[in-house]
């Protein structure tokens, strides 16, 4: 026996790479003097940078990135050795397995992502949002491919999450919350009506009110600003208010700093007594 050669197990070129927990299969042959050849028996395989790959049998499995190079030795004779290239298994796509898309301002969601293959090398993924003042990633503590997102003001962001230089993208809205609801109720009184609420002020609010006609009553929505300017007037003390029969009267609770609503409610205003 002259040489011995490695190829691929079906006998063409030999592979050069290897992708990390996968395998190739070689075959050595022995070149004999009489110029045959024919396949190798009793061969000793070796894989010179075991940690990257090990070869058993003829069998090479990636085990890290990097080289290593596999020999075949037949009685005695060593084959040229075989530099195969251990390479990342690449990340073919990532995809949103969370299905929410929306929340209210000042809570918290976690946003949850997978990856295909699931033996994909590098795992790692990147969360961003387009719009962090609306909705920014800020928070520690998410589950396993997946991401806590606080929602910070009302609005429309997108979000993106990348892996191994594939992406997804979703668009998430920020919705205010509900307003909380007042009770209101009116009783006629000499010259107008008096107002009771039952729900009681909430720390750091004020209360104000505004009457109108019934086609003028306002909209009032989360986090409006509700200023004086626009003829918001003072809840009195008394309750005691002065409108027509059949004006709406809407009693606000804002923030002290700022005005911006917080409850609404409204009742109808009865004729005043004589």
């Amino acid at each position: 026996m002259t040489s011995v050669t490695v190829t691929a197990a079906d006998g063409g070129s030999a592979p050069t790479e290897v992708m990390v927990g996968h395998t190739i299969t070689l075959k050595a042959t022995a070149l004999y003097e009489d110029g045959t050849q024919a396949p190798a028996l009793a061969v000793k395989w070796k894989s010179s940078v075991p940690a990257n790959a090990t070869v058993t049998d003829g069998v090479v499995s990636g085990a890290a990135t990097g080289t290593t190079d596999i020999t075949a030795t037949v009685n005695g004779v060593t084959s040229d050795p075989l530099t195969i290239t251990v390479i990342p298994v690449p990340v073919e796509s990532v995809a949103f397995t969370s299905t929410v898309n929306s929340g209210v301002l000042g809570t918290d969601v976690t946003l949850t992502a997978e990856i295909t293959p699931e033996d994909a090398t590098d795992k790692t993924l990147t969360w961003e949002s387009s719009k962090p003042d609306v909705a920014a990633f800020t928070k520690t503590g998410a589950p396993a491919g997946g991401k806590i997102l606080s929602l910070l003001k009302a609005g429309a962001t997108t979000i993106t999450v990348t892996a191994g230089g594939k992406t997804a993208t979703m668009e998430f809205t920020v919705e205010n919350p509900p307003l909380d609801a007042l009770t209101v109720t009116a009783e006629a009184r000499a010259g107008g009506q008096t107002l009771t609420v039952a729900e009681a002020l909430g720390t750091d609010l004020q209360r104000r009110y505004k009457i109108t006609a019934e086609a003028d009553k306002p909209t009032v929505t989360y986090d409006q600003v509700l200023a004086t300017a626009d003829g918001w007037l003072a809840y009195p003390a008394n309750g005691q208010v002065s409108g027509a029969e059949g004006d709406v009267a809407t009693v606000v609770d804002v923030k002290n700093k700022g005005a911006n609503a917080r409850a609404v409610g409204t009742v109808t205003l009865p004729a005043p007594l004589a």
